[in-house]
């Protein structure tokens, strides 16, 4: 007989247990909108995560479309130990901010109690898409609005010949990633670029070839989870190339250091 998902998660989490794996201690919280309170977890280092069930409830649609939404988009999961010990799995709030936007382009909010019009439940999005100071984390919607994938990432730092430090995100298939932000800091480009709601910019995206599909990697460690919208290394040339053409000095030092050494050699380098 085979398990459900539920008991496959206890059983899981059973299995984790015996082998005294570590996992980052949780506890519950309340966030509300208006009248309208709903559940949370917080990781040690602050950042908010939801359960299938929690997220159901919070959006008021069944755990098993929860369930299909997330399987069918490989949504990946986190596991933490809940305030009795018992250890669970639970998502990003970006998950809930893209099943959230999915529920919203299918039209089946009209009927949440919350009531709110199309626009209200954008500034929502908008809302659970920004961190505590206020950044956005999440792509601009006028351009990518292709598939959502979420997949693990090691992180490794590489240091550029010109004295240009860089994040680089190797996936367990080798490709390379770098996150949004890291990719524009480097060159000391607006952080915004990439997240601003603008369809001027999603005309540069369009010509620099990006692809419109979004590319959540995740990083664990002990205390907390990253959770970090990424473009590959290809697209963050023609990126860099496009700022370089700008009299952006920095671009134009990062291309250059890269064409002196490849970045798989660099990451070699590093590793070893």
């Amino acid at each position: 007989m085979s398990l459900s998902d539920n008991d496959k998660n206890k059983q899981d989490c059973y299995i984790n247990r015996k082998l005294n794996l570590e996992y980052p201690r949780v506890i519950l919280a309340s966030r509300n909108i208006d009248l309208y309170k709903y559940w949370v977890y917080q990781l040690p280092n602050g950042s908010q995560v939801m359960t299938k069930r929690q997220i159901g409830k919070f959006v008021e649609q069944s755990r098993d479309d929860v369930d299909t939404f997330i399987k069918y988009h490989d949504m990946e999961a986190m596991t933490v130990e809940l305030p009795n010990r018992e250890l669970t799995q639970v998502y990003s709030l970006s998950t809930c901010v893209a099943y959230l936007e999915r529920l919203l382009a299918n039209g089946r909010l009209r009927f949440h109690r919350l009531s709110l019009k199309p626009r209200e439940w954008d500034k929502l999005i908008d809302l659970l898409s920004t961190d505590k100071g206020g950044k956005a984390i999440t792509p601009n919607p006028c351009y990518f609005d292709g598939s959502y994938s979420v997949v693990s990432a090691q992180a490794i730092p590489i240091q550029l010949n010109e004295g240009i430090d860089l994040e680089i995100l190797v996936l367990p298939s080798g490709e390379y990633r770098i996150e949004h932000e890291e990719g524009l800091r480097c060159i000391k480009a607006p952080s915004k670029w990439l997240s601003t709601h603008s369809s001027n910019k999603a005309k540069i995206f369009n010509k620099l070839k990006l692809s419109r599909d979004i590319v959540e990697c995740r990083i664990h460690d002990k205390e907390s989870e990253k959770s970090l919208y990424t473009l590959n290394f290809s697209e963050w040339l023609s990126i860099w190339k496009h700022f370089a053409s700008r009299r952006n000095t920095k671009a134009v030092a990062v291309l250059t250091s890269f064409a002196r050494t490849n970045l798989h050699v660099r990451i070699c380098q590093t590793i070893n």
